[in-house]
């Protein structure tokens, strides 16, 4: 499930951009939320609370705070999410496109190349996310999630619970070095007790590692450095 934010402050072009995305996305099949926001104040208040998206479509020009302004507090945060800038004019254009800008994308234009755009879009996100399934099928209990919506996992007596996205909760009856041989191509072992994912991987501090969703994880200064390099090579080797 993908969740994408628009923001615009006429609210007719709010409309018309939401419905397109979401007819898009029934036409391929493709999980999406998609929340509207006419107050570019109430958007920048979600990015601080960490209620992230994996796209933005933003207006450039807009009372209170730009397109601009609200892609720089995104990438402040260290957000993975990607920028489409939605405007009526062209003299923004060279500013924006030099801000890791995913499309730039002309309002009067859209009806031509909004799928364009949305097909690009979520070629990469699916790329991003990997969208790897995991599994949970026993007499217990039937589960599957993406991979990527693992926040971490830890040992809970004899299981193991999954710390998933939106404040899920999963268990399953598996050691942490089970469930580590089937993730290691998208976990890092924090113990022997806990696995995190670095895509949600926010900071590390000498005594605290912050993930997405406000979760925070207290670590001595030693596991700290060995986290760092371990996060080094990982992304070293993802990013290829």
């Amino acid at each position: 499930m993908y969740r994408i934010a628009i923001c615009d402050d006429n609210e007719e072009i709010l409309g018309i951009i939401k419905e397109k995305i979401q007819s898009y996305c029934k036409q391929n099949d493709i999980g999406v939320i998609v929340s509207e926001f006419s107050d570019s104040e109430l958007i920048l208040e979600y990015i601080e609370n960490k209620k992230i998206f994996d796209a933005y479509f933003l207006d450039i020009v807009m009372p209170k705070y730009t397109g601009i302004d609200i892609a720089n507090n995104i990438q402040a945060h260290g957000f993975l999410s990607y920028i489409i800038y939605l405007t009526a004019y062209d003299n923004y254009a060279i500013e924006a496109c030099h801000m890791n800008t995913f499309w730039y994308l002309r309002k009067d234009k859209m009806d031509s190349q909004l799928n364009q755009v949305l097909d690009k879009l979520f070629a990469a996100l699916k790329k991003q996310k990997g969208e790897s399934v995991y599994l949970i099928d026993n007499q217990r209990l039937y589960a599957r999630f993406y991979v990527n919506e693992i926040i971490y996992a830890w040992k809970n007596k004899k299981n193991v619970e999954f710390i998933l996205t939106e404040g899920r909760k999963v268990q399953e009856r598996i050691t942490i070095t089970q469930l580590f041989e089937k993730l290691k191509d998208n976990m890092i072992q924090l113990d022997r007790g806990m696995l995190l994912n670095p895509y949600h991987i926010q900071k590390v501090n000498d005594d605290c590692v912050t993930m997405n969703e406000d979760y925070c994880m207290k670590i001595s200064p030693e596991r700290a450095t060995r986290l760092k390099k371990n996060l080094t090579q990982y992304w070293k080797v993802h990013l290829l």
